[in-house]
């Protein structure tokens, strides 16, 4: 019997417990590679932001907002628990 349909990239849990460890930057590297296998998904373009502001990169987070604003439809930014 197969698994499941795992509905939403694999890269975005991976980067939601990194960045609760506090691995900022390789919680970045996996919301990227989540962003790479479904460019127009909001939610993993929340989880970039919340990585960059944890790292303070000033120009991360212009990138990661630009991504959301494109992206999120939703009233504001999921908590980092929502990831």
């Amino acid at each position: 019997m197969e698994p499941p349909f795992w509905y939403y990239p694999v890269h975005q849990s991976l980067g939601a417990a990194l960045l609760v460890q506090g691995k900022s930057v390789e919680a970045e590297a996996a919301f990227r590679a989540a962003l790479q296998r479904s460019p127009n998904n909001g939610w993993a373009a929340a989880g970039l932001l919340r990585a960059a502001e944890a790292r303070e990169d000033r120009q991360a987070i212009e990138e990661a907002q630009a991504l959301m604003q494109k992206n999120w439809f939703g009233i504001g930014m999921p908590a980092p628990e929502q990831l």
